[in-house]
């Protein structure tokens, strides 16, 4: 048998319904003693009221007193005389009850005990009542039915009260404590469990709480744990990744100096003015890849930078990328918006489609459709409409980039997006595709190669539900 493992929210609920049990155990209590001593101290009033006002002139109405009290036989005694009632002889009481000389322990076992026994046995009822100046003592004998009758009405009316009572305070106490400690609690865990999972996933970071008790300080505490180490590690893979192409940038700088040195040893020999000027352009344009390798490794190498996320149309983004001189088309639904950094964004497109003017690409094609991951077609589909989700599958949108360039080649594929190793030409840095790769994912989304061969390439976005909406047409 699976042993228990509640979770904090039940642990909680139940500690709630525990202590609202326990005081409506005593509400309860106290009102079943205090109504059974009410009922008897009105008995010994009415026993009083009935004693003070009878006289031998109306012995006659003795059972109308009697039936006035309930009671069947009354009594009183006074310093003077001994006033006694009853029609015939007086029944014999089985039990006796001294109303003031009862403690709080008696008064509840006598309660319970008169609440349920079904004997009707006469009980004498000894008291003073109330406002008794005078001191003299008051004795009723009657049947114990009718009192437990009317303590058994009372018992009810209190159990209907106090429960509504407790669900209404109950409900409040559970949902106080589940939006202002085990929400946000829960939220912490998932989150945690998500970085675990994802941690370089910017779109899934906690936003700073308001707060200002101990949640909101554990939230933003957690917040900025989990926003330092995400940061580090990203600097540490940056790092590795340039520590482990090293000879690569050595090889790439060496070839560079030692073009420029030819070029230079050229210039030193006499040669024409058209000459010696196509000899400096080529200086120049060498000694600009050097000055672009050195700055895409240390801009590669710093932290990494900050998104600023807002909700755009899709149809009018993709349709205002810069092409560079391609032919372009699109099929995306007018109805759908993202929510990205279009800055960033718009750098993983351009990088994109640069890659597509160096594979000699005449034509880019951006299509989008919202499907689910496991619908999520291999290639370029035809008929690009909104895919149906099928139920309890997670729904992404899908964003398709094609092209009719080259293609990459083996060599490429292998590596295409390690940094530093998988340029797509000879003179690149490797660097494009792996930090377009790296922005989809900071922004919560996924960047892949679909297929790629001689007049057909195709990559493929994905976004996850929460970064996209869907509207009404």
């Amino acid at each position: 048998m699976p042993a228990f493992n509640p979770n904090i929210q039940t642990k909680l609920n139940l500690v709630v319904l525990f202590v609202i049990l326990i005081f409506t155990t005593i509400n309860i209590t106290y009102t079943l003693v205090s109504s059974r001593y009410q009922i008897m101290q009105s008995i010994i009033d009415n026993a009083k009221i009935a004693l003070v006002a009878y006289s031998p002139q109306n012995a006659k109405k003795t059972e109308q007193i009697l039936q006035f009290v309930g009671a069947r036989a009354l009594s009183t005694r006074t310093p003077s005389s001994n006033i006694s009632l009853s029609v015939g002889l007086p029944p014999i009481p089985q039990k006796t009850f001294f109303l003031e000389q009862e403690n709080l322990y008696q008064q509840i076992s006598l309660s319970f005990n008169t609440l349920f026994e079904n004997n009707d046995t006469i009980i004498r009822i000894i008291g003073k009542g109330h406002n008794n100046r005078s001191g003299n003592t008051v004795e009723a004998l009657l049947y114990e039915r009718p009192i437990r009758d009317s303590l058994r009405e009372t018992l009810l009316n209190a159990v209907i009260n106090a429960l509504f009572l407790a669900s209404l305070v109950a409900a409040f106490l559970i949902v106080t404590i589940h939006f202002l400690l085990t929400r946000p609690l829960h939220a912490l865990g998932n989150s945690i469990r998500i970085y675990k999972k994802r941690p370089f996933d910017h779109s899934l970071a906690l936003s700073p709480s308001k707060r200002n008790d101990d949640i909101g300080f554990i939230h933003n505490e957690i917040t900025s744990l989990q926003n330092h180490v995400r940061d580090t590690l990203k600097r540490q893979d940056r790092l590795a990744a340039i520590g482990a192409s090293v000879s690569k940038i050595n090889h790439d700088l060496r070839g560079i100096i030692a073009t420029v040195s030819m070029l230079i040893d050229g210039l030193n020999q006499k040669k024409p003015a058209h000459e010696f000027k196509k000899a400096t352009e080529q200086i120049f344009d060498t000694l600009n890849k050097a000055v672009e390798l050195c700055s895409s490794t240390m801009a590669f190498a710093k932290q990494q930078p900050s998104y600023k996320t807002v909700w755009i149309s899709l149809n009018s983004f993709l349709n205002s990328l810069e092409t560079h001189q391609l032919n372009f088309s699109s099929h995306i639904p007018q109805n759908i918006s993202i929510n990205t950094d279009p800055l960033h964004m718009q750098r993983v497109l351009n990088n994109l489609t640069l890659n597509s003017k160096q594979a000699h690409a005449s034509t880019i094609t951006i299509n989008a459709l919202v499907s689910s991951y496991d619908q999520c077609p291999p290639a370029l589909s035809q008929s690009l409409s909104l895919a149906p989700v099928q139920n309890n599958q997670q729904p992404c949108l899908v964003i398709l980039y094609h092209d009719n360039g080259e293609g990459f080649s083996k060599k490429a594929l292998e590596n295409l997006f390690q940094p530093f190793s998988g340029s797509t030409k000879n003179d690149g840095n490797g660097l494009g595709l792996p930090l377009s790769q790296e922005i989809v994912h900071n922004l919560g989304g996924s960047l892949e190669l679909l297929h790629s061969e001689p007049q057909s390439t195709t990559f493929r976005i994905l976004l996850p539900s929460h970064l996209f909406q869907v509207h009404k047409a």
